[in-house]
Parts: C-alpha cells; structure tokens; sequence
C-alpha cells in the first residue's frame, strides 16, 4: 500500500458557531456555578463569597474568592478555551474548560478579574463578550483595562489581596424567562425560587468544605448574598433517630489503581413521632433540593465534592417505602475515567462490578427503611385510610414538584403562591382544626357553605381535600367505606382539589368556586337516582 503524501492545514473554527455550541453542553443554572465554585476551592480560598441577585428586569451573579489569584499571564491562560492548567490530585477541576462554559452557558458577558500578590500592581481582567464575538466573528479575547477595573466596587476587595472575582453579566438564559411572567406576583415567585434553590445547592454540593470534616486545612467559609452558609448534610447525621450503618470500602475491578470507593449506608428518621426528625422544620429541611420520593438513594462525591444526588442509578427503584434511605458514594480523582464523568459534573456512570456490589452493600439500609414503612399506618383511622395511602405513594411531593408555596401573614392568614400567581386559602385556625396529621391527604369533615369539598392548606406547607359529610353524594357513595370505591372517589377528589392548589389565583377564584358549586350541585341531584344508588349498592 502505497504511503499517502500530506501538507498540514490549519484551519481555525469559527468562534460565534463554537460559541453557540459551547452554551448547550447541558449546565443546569445551580451547577454552572458549583463549577466556578470548584475553582476557588483548588485555588486554595478560605472564603468563598457567591452574591446571586435580580437588578431591575435581569439578574446579576458574582463569585469572590480569597484563593492566591493568578497572575495576568495565567489568568489570559485560564480564560482560553481547554486552558492548559495542570491539576492537583485533591483538585475538583477537570478538563479546562468549566470556567468557561459554564459561565457562558448562562450569560453572554463573562468578566474575571484576579490579583496574586498584595498590591494593585497585580491585579488583571479579562472579558469574553458575545456580542462582540458576533459581530467579529473571531477568537478575541478583550482584555480590561486596569483603569476600567481598580474603580469597579465588585473588583475592589481583590485591589490589594489575592483571590479572584467572577462576573455573570448578561444572563440572558434567565432574564428570559423572567421577562416572559406577566402576572403581578409571578415573576417575584420564580426569582424567590432560583434564589432560594441555590442556597440549598451550595450547602448541599459542599457541606464537606464547610462542616469541618476534612480538617482545618480545607474547611471553608462559604458567604451566600452577604450571609454565612450553613452545611447542608444529606444522612442527617446530627439527628439522634439517624441510623448509621457500616461503612464498607471497594475496589473496582474496571481500574488498576488502587483507590477504593467508600460506601455510607443511613437510614434517615421518620417524620414525627418517638423515632422521628427533632422538628418539622428539620424534617423539611432534610428533602433538600427534590421532593421526599425522589430524594431517597445514592450522594455520590468526587474529591469529597457532591456530584449526583438522589435515585439509585438503576440498582433499584424509587419506592415510598424506601424514601428514607440514603447512601453516601465517595471516591478521588484516580477513578475518573470509569465513572465517565461529564464536562459539566452532572451525569456519571456507575462501573458495571460497583454497581453490581451496590446492590448488596445497600440491602440493609432498605430492609429497615421498609420495615419502620411497614409499620407506619394512615393517621386517619376512618373510611379514608386507603385513599390517603394512595397519595402517600403517589403525590409525597406535589407542592414542591409544581412550585407551590404556602406562607402565612400576621392576620393569620395562609397564601399559596403558584406559577400563575397567589391566592387566599383559608385560616389559620381552619388548618388547625382539621384533625389529620399528613402532609396531604383527604379526609371527612365540615364545609360550612354545603359544598361537596374544600381544600384546607396548612402553615407548614401541606395541604387537604376536606369532604362534606352532610353531602347527599357523600352519604351514599362513601355508604359502607368500601376500600376499592373509596379509594378510586379519594382520588378524583384529590386531583379536583390540587388542580385548584396549582392553577388558582385571586383574580380567577370566582372561576373555581362556581365550578365546585356546580359540582357540587349536579352530584347532589345524581345522589336522588335509583340507578345511581342502585349502582352503588351493588358494587364495592
């Protein structure tokens, strides 16, 4: 075969079309700045100062580190595409290139600034700006003039001290959607929402870094909007009812080298009771950043740094009666490449021989998480029991799932906040007064103007279907508390009442009251046929 003759070519790509490709690698919001936050742990910085903001119709995000900064040619460096930058074994970065796309995976101006030494002399910034990328079409990296930066009071603590400053301007993938809520109220619900799940982000993804575990060296103070974080810690160890099982350690067989995985098996307390969380706050806290359901499963870190959370990655399913049990996954950055890890830290794969021991090694976790299951029992005690299991395990969540809200005002009333907007529920009282201790549920009760139903939201963020016992409907379709029948009518109910939970505003409540009045109605004139009672007798 005969050897093929070649020139080298070089051929440059083009910059707005990488550019636009770069922006959907697939960051999430809270994960793009986790992976700037990576970059201040391995610049050694004992404070870590994320202020995260909504300025007029759009947002603004800056990240301030005390880490040793870099100087101007090893921040021109660090601004380039797969950045030449050589990692420690103890570094959460990876590739080169997460400062970079994850900034601009969110925003459309990316300034970073940095001092490494104790004087303004050190002190540099560089930009990439979109807009000007598109209009050029080239590779131009726009370098700040000191002038420009030493004035800038985002840039002032690093004037004369090192660390290093990242600025989000531009965020065209949230100020967006913001500008798209047009309803009064809406907007303030989704900004309140991102700002208070980034809060829950960064004390969870770095709780290690914060709470002392790994030693003075590395413990770090993390500052979120002027306010010192706290550790979010996913196995509850402080809780006394926590049940810490035995750690264990493996060796994937996919590697030669010698790290091992740590493997932490909990089972978290109940919600209340002799064997359950300290405080109701405590047991809403705990959920963290998913609904209860979806929260149960592996927390997989790298380098001590939480990358997944939640689920359990196809060892098993998602049950309601394991959704207390939770299992810590620890490995270094020797084992990187069989847990394939993406750019953006989002997504891994478990090595075929872990996953096969994950299924023994987490066994006994589930077994206790099921059987303190077994013994729980609908609180309800009536005809209802069997409805209210059924949205046990089907809705643990729905409030959070659909972005619902309740609060409470001074006057004692309770508000639900949607996505369409907020409405007036109920009273105070009128929540205490319904004698039900789940978070949702149904139940038998009064509805003081006749109506069929209601729905009664509570302080602490549940909320329930209450059925009018003096209903004709009710006094002959829930006649005999036949399980199959009562739980196939809870569930109807149900969805009628969150239906009104999610949709419901107080400029189109007169909708939804006339449509439970004529519910209500209609079924009180149906409860008179022979056919319909007839029906009902006969079946279960």
């Amino acid at each position: 075969m005969a050897k093929l003759k070649y020139e080298v070519v070089e051929t440059v790509p083009r910059a707005i079309r990488v550019f636009r490709a770069l922006r959907s690698v697939g960051y999430d919001f809270n994960a793009a700045v986790g992976d700037i936050v990576d970059n201040s742990i391995s610049a050694a910085a004992k404070e870590i100062h994320v202020d995260f903001k909504r300025t007029g119709k759009g947002f603004s995000l800056v990240i301030r580190d005390n880490g040793k900064g870099m100087t101007k040619p090893e921040l021109r460096e660090a601004m380039r595409l797969g950045s030449d930058v050589s990692y420690d074994p103890e570094s959460l970065g990876k590739f080169g290139m997460g400062l970079k796309t994850a900034s601009l995976s969110q925003c459309r101006r990316l300034i970073v600034a940095s001092n490494s030494g104790a004087t303004a002399k050190g002190l540099s910034a560089f930009m990439w700006d979109l807009s000007h990328i598109d209009r050029v079409n080239r590779w131009e990296l726009l370098d700040v003039q000191r002038s420009g930066i030493e004035h800038d009071p985002r840039i002032r603590p690093i004037l004369r001290s090192s660390g290093t400053i990242v600025i989000w301007e531009d965020m065209d993938r949230l100020d967006e959607p913001l500008g798209a809520y047009q309803l009064p109220g809406s907007a303030d619900n989704w900004v309140g929402q991102m700002i208070g799940e980034l809060h829950i982000y960064l004390g969870m993804t770095f709780h290690r870094f914060m709470d002392g575990s790994l030693g003075a060296r590395r413990t770090i103070k993390f500052f979120y909007n002027g306010r010192k974080l706290s550790p979010w810690d996913p196995f509850c160890r402080k809780e006394k009812n926590t049940s810490i099982l035995k750690t264990s350690e493996f060796r994937p067989v996919e590697t030669k080298s010698k790290s091992t995985v740590r493997i932490e098996p909990f089972v978290l307390p109940e919600k209340d009771g002799k064997q359950g969380f300290s405080s109701l706050p405590a047991w809403n806290e705990a959920k963290g950043l998913l609904p209860w359901n979806d929260s149960q499963g592996f927390y997989v870190y790298r380098e001590n740094r939480l990358i997944h959370f939640g689920g359990w990655l196809r060892i098993r399913g998602k049950s309601e009666h394991t959704k207390y049990a939770r299992v810590g996954v620890f490995f270094d950055s020797h084992l990187d490449d069989i847990f394939e890890i993406s750019v953006h830290k989002m997504k891994l794969r478990l090595p075929a021989s872990l996953a096969e021991h994950l299924k023994s090694a987490t066994q006994e976790a589930v077994r206790i998480a099921k059987t303190r299951s077994e013994k729980r029992r609908p609180t309800d005690g009536g005809i209802h029991k069997h409805g209210i299991a059924v949205m046990a395990e089907a809705l643990p969540d729905y409030a959070q799932k659909h972005s619902v809200k309740v609060s409470t005002t001074r006057n004692g009333t309770v508000v639900v906040k949607n996505k369409k907007g907020s409405f007036r529920a109920n009273s105070v009282n009128e929540a205490a007064s319904v004698r039900l201790n789940e978070n949702i549920g149904i139940t038998g009760g009064t509805v003081e103007d006749g109506k069929l139903w209601k729905l009664v939201c509570k302080p602490d963020g549940g909320f329930l279907v209450v059925l009018n016992v003096k209903h004709p409907f009710y006094r002959l379709a829930y006649n005999g508390g036949k399980p199959d029948r009562t739980k196939f009518l809870d569930s109807v109910f149900a969805a009628i009442g969150f239906t009104e939970l999610r949709s419901r505003t107080q400029s189109n409540r007169a909708l939804f009251n006339e449509i439970r009045d004529t519910i209500s109605t209609l079924l009180a004139d149906m409860a008179k046929s022979d056919t319909l009672k007839n029906g009902l007798t006969r079946g279960k």
